[in-house]
């Protein structure tokens, strides 16, 4: 299945999203193990075909696995079944899992 294509403008916005989110995550949680598809990060394993954008692993063996979109990606196959795959895995492992819009994360 072909990725979603971005604009350059909509990437950039959509690496700092992440970037930022897992940033947060580290700080607030200096405990967790915080995987992200961004420089800095180790990168999350993946899942089925696809890399999720984030993984956070809380020393209580909780998690979340956090996919961030664009608005021109929200809407597409590939993220709908990048959304199946991770809500699957989510489920088995007994974490939580969302979707984000790269415009929401200030």
């Amino acid at each position: 299945m072909p990725k979603s294509r971005r604009s350059l403008l909509k990437q950039t916005e959509h690496d700092e999203a992440v970037k930022k989110l897992a940033s947060r995550y580290r700080r607030q949680h200096p405990s967790a193990t915080v995987y992200a598809d961004a420089s800095g990060f180790l990168k999350p394993r993946m899942i089925g075909s696809h890399r999720p954008d984030i993984i956070v692993v809380f020393r209580n063996g909780r998690g979340r696995i956090i996919e961030i979109e664009t608005e021109d990606t929200i809407n597409t196959e590939h993220a709908r079944a990048q959304a199946r795959s991770f809500r699957g895995y989510a489920n088995l492992k007994g974490f939580r899992f969302d979707v984000f819009l790269a415009e929401n994360i200030v």
